[in-house]
C-alpha cells in the first residue's frame, strides 16, 4: 500500500552527465529527504523533517492552515471546492507557511498579502 506523505515536494535536476535525478524536500522546513519514496530510508528521513516541523508549527501560519483543513468548515465543503481550495492553499503555504502567527498582527503584512495576490492575478484567470 502506497501512502502520500504530506508536505513532500520534488525537484528534478540535470546532472553533469546529462541524466536527470529527482530530489525530495520537506515543503515547510526545506530539508532534503534522502532515499527513494517507499523505502525505509526515505520514511526515516521524512519523519526527521516532520519532527523539526511540528516543534513550532503551532506558532506559524502553516499551523493555522493545517487546523483549517481539519475543521468542519473545510470538511463540510463539496469535494470539488475542497480540491480547488487545496490548490490555492499550496501556493499560500509555499509563500507564507513559515510566517509567524504574531506577524499577522502587524498592519504592514497586509501590503505583502495584497502584492502577492496581485502577482497571482497576473497569471491566473480567476
Amino acid at each position: 500500500m502506497k501512502v502520500k506523505l504530506k508536505h513532500v515536494i520534488s525537484a528534478k535536476k540535470r546532472l553533469a552527465d546529462g541524466t536527470y535525478k529527482t530530489y525530495y524536500y520537506h515543503r515547510i522546513t526545506r530539508k532534503r529527504i534522502h532515499g527513494t519514496p517507499g523505502t525505509p530510508e526515505f520514511l526515516d528521513s521524512y519523519i526527521e523533517a516532520e519532527k523539526r516541523e511540528t516543534a513550532d508549527i503551532s506558532k506559524l501560519l502553516q499551523g493555522l492552515i493545517d487546523e483549517y483543513q481539519k475543521s468542519e468548515a473545510f470538511l463540510g465543503l463539496a469535494p470539488r471546492t475542497q480540491k480547488d481550495y487545496r490548490r490555492q492553499i499550496v501556493l499560500i503555504e509555499e509563500k507564507f507557511g513559515t510566517l509567524p502567527i504574531k506577524a499577522l498582527n502587524d498592519r504592514r503584512i497586509r501590503g505583502d498579502f495584497l502584492t502577492w495576490r496581485d502577482e497571482i492575478a497576473k497569471v491566473s484567470p480567476k
